[in-house]
């Protein structure tokens, strides 16, 4: 991946999510680290944004970007790397992550998590494994777009694996 941030659309903005956030004019191109805020964003930065964009002072790509969904970032929550190919291949154990609540509609806790991540197209599939199988026969959890950690956090919480 070439370049490893992206602008977010306004819609993507919310209080919480991980971002470089600055309100110093030229701060991304000129890389000036103390005017550059990294972290969750709280309510005070995104008035400080909208107030910003609203008024024409400085435009969205000059005071927000988000770090494109990483290797890292999957591993921190408990995946780890089983293979590389066209997309990445990811494996976890449910019973490690003690966060995880993922269960059967019979009450069965899954045995794997597998996660399939394209970081070309930002593909993200998520399936739990409840008999012992393989990535084909295990129960599709989610499909569709994730291109970041925060949206991902957001993703296995639905899905109850944290």
């Amino acid at each position: 991946m070439e370049n490893k941030y992206y602008t977010p659309s306004l819609e993507e903005i919310h209080i919480g999510i991980e971002c470089e956030f600055t309100t110093c004019e030229g701060a991304f191109k000129c890389n000036i680290t103390d005017d550059i805020y990294t972290g969750e964003l709280d309510i005070v930065q995104i008035q400080d944004l909208f107030d910003f964009y609203s008024r024409g002072v400085m435009d969205i790509e000059e005071m927000i970007r988000i770090k494109h969904l990483t290797q890292e970032d999957i591993e921190t929550l408990g995946f780890k790397l089983k293979s590389r190919s066209i997309d990445d291949w990811y494996e976890a154990n449910p019973l490690e992550m003690p966060e995880s609540k993922i269960r059967d509609y019979f009450g069965h806790y899954a045995f794997k998590l597998f996660l399939n991540y394209g970081f070309r197209d930002s593909r993200l599939k998520i399936k739990a494994d409840f008999t012992g199988e393989d990535w084909d026969k295990a129960d599709s959890m989610f499909e569709g777009e994730c291109k970041n950690k925060t949206e991902l956090i957001k993703i296995l919480k639905q899905i109850k694996v944290i």
